[in-house]
């Protein structure tokens, strides 16, 4: 515990094995990334890549761990381990099908962080439930709202319709979700112009 009688929320990370990531682990879960109210997210992907090239691989289950916690956090110091070829990324694909099952603030980002991972390292099966988020997203960009807040979900719901949709192309696309996307890519609404190329790209994988 801390001082005030809370809980430490880097317990835990003492039992690493590489004392230098963990001190970059703890350095990002509290916001040292951050200048006067500014993310400088620069100094961060430099840390993720850095932490994938050179930690030690027994750190990965603490990195997808804060995905639980902080979902943009954790999604983007877990990329890196993604596109490598040092972690056992098996070994935490039971945690990312329990991210697609998420539908609390902060989901989407779990969401990428899975497709990205079970791309790699998943199941056809895993495929279905990629589509599950997938479908309902693409639905969404039909009703966006007015406003900054709307803005923004839908420049990060976007994103993740980009990532969805590589995912479901490696591991398998179902007659519901060619359906999905092919609403997209035929409609006659400018709303999910920036969606349609993604969709469009899936539906050429079939």
């Amino acid at each position: 515990e801390d001082e005030d009688g809370d809980e430490d929320e880097d317990e835990g990370e003492d039992d690493l094995p590489d004392a230098r990531a963990a001190e970059v682990l703890a350095w990002a879960k509290h916001s040292g990334y951050e200048r006067e109210n500014l993310i400088i997210k620069y100094e961060l992907d430099v840390a993720a890549l850095g932490l994938a090239l050179r930690a030690d691989t027994a750190i990965l289950p603490h990195v997808a761990a804060i995905v639980d916690d902080n979902p943009w956090l954790g999604e983007r110091l877990l990329g890196p381990w993604i596109d490598g070829d040092r972690g056992d990324l098996a070994a935490i694909a039971p945690q990312a099908r329990a991210w697609l099952l998420d539908r609390e603030d902060g989901a989407v980002y779990r969401w990428m962080a899975a497709a990205r991972l079970l791309a790699r390292v998943g199941t056809p099966a895993d495929g279905k439930l990629i589509a599950d988020v997938l479908e309902p997203s693409l639905d969404q960009m039909f009703g966006r709202g007015m406003g900054f807040e709307a803005a923004m979900s839908t420049m990060v719901l976007e994103e993740a319709i980009e990532v969805l949709c590589d995912a479901i192309q490696k591991l398998g696309i179902s007659e519901t979700a060619i359906a999905a996307l092919e609403g997209v890519v035929s409609a006659d609404s400018h709303l999910v112009d920036d969606a349609r190329g993604p969709c469009a790209l899936a539906l050429a994988s079939v």
